[in-house]
């Protein structure tokens, strides 16, 4: 799950966003609100949000002296404001979109969706950086390397399996079966259904209904057995004693 903070000298405005945000990802969570430079400083530095949302006027200054101050920032910036004179300054700072008031549903959506994208890449890119381990995967007549810290998730396919990566999606010419064989050492996957192995560490959140359902950080939904819902919630309570 990812946070974020809104910084708005608007109330209003901050109400709306607010709302929007609530219908369109309730899952993220707002970590603070804010209408003043100092203050969002202050709690940026305390809380670490994953992404801001940010305003070109606050009261005691330029959103713009925020992002100056974090130049080596590692959220992602969305700017709204309700004039286009500040596009080009948005493009400096790295923002990954630029709305104009009032912030419309879908345009909101759009920008948060990149922002998403985008702290996934990040993700992908650390993950690179601390394993260079892979396995061997037989596509058709070729083999493919893949780090297995890289796969959200295996689906089975008959005799073939699709591997869905961070990147890409990959479509194994071996079975299941196989493939879980492969990742026995890598103590974060589990096969939650015959048909689907999953790894804790792209799991977004899960629920208990209809056997049970969880829902990965690409927003798949993936069924959870019956059977192995008790052993999926004991792998889960293994996996947070071990961080």
């Amino acid at each position: 799950m990812y946070n974020l903070a809104l910084v708005e000298d608007d109330p209003i405005v901050r109400k709306i966003l607010r709302h929007q945000l609530a219908e369109l990802f309730p899952d993220i969570k707002i970590l603070f609100e804010s209408e003043r430079v100092e203050s969002t400083l202050q709690q940026i530095e305390v809380q670490s949000p994953d992404i801001l949302i940010i305003d070109v006027n606050l009261i005691d200054g330029k959103g713009f002296d925020i992002l100056h101050h974090f130049q080596d920032k590692q959220f992602e910036v969305i700017i709204t404001t309700s004039s286009k004179e500040y596009a080009f300054d948005a493009i400096k700072y790295g923002a990954q979109d630029y709305l104009l008031k009032p912030v419309m549903p879908q345009a909101l959506r759009k920008a948060i969706d990149k922002c998403i994208q985008n702290l996934v890449l990040k993700q992908s890119h650390e993950i690179q950086s601390h394993s260079g381990e892979r396995i061997k995967i037989r596509v058709g007549n070729q083999f493919r390397l893949i780090n297995p810290l890289e796969i959200l998730y295996c689906e089975a396919d008959g005799a073939n399996t699709q591997i869905t990566t961070v990147n890409e999606v990959v479509f194994a010419s071996e079975t299941m079966s196989k493939i879980e064989q492969k990742l026995e050492n890598h103590s974060t996957f589990f096969r939650v259904h015959h048909s689907f192995i999953v790894n804790s560490n792209w799991i977004q959140s899960y629920t208990k209904k209809r056997g049970g359902d969880i829902l990965m950080q690409n927003d798949t939904s993936i069924p959870i057995s019956q059977r192995r819902l008790k052993s999926f919630e004991l792998f889960l309570s293994s996996q947070q004693k071990d961080v």
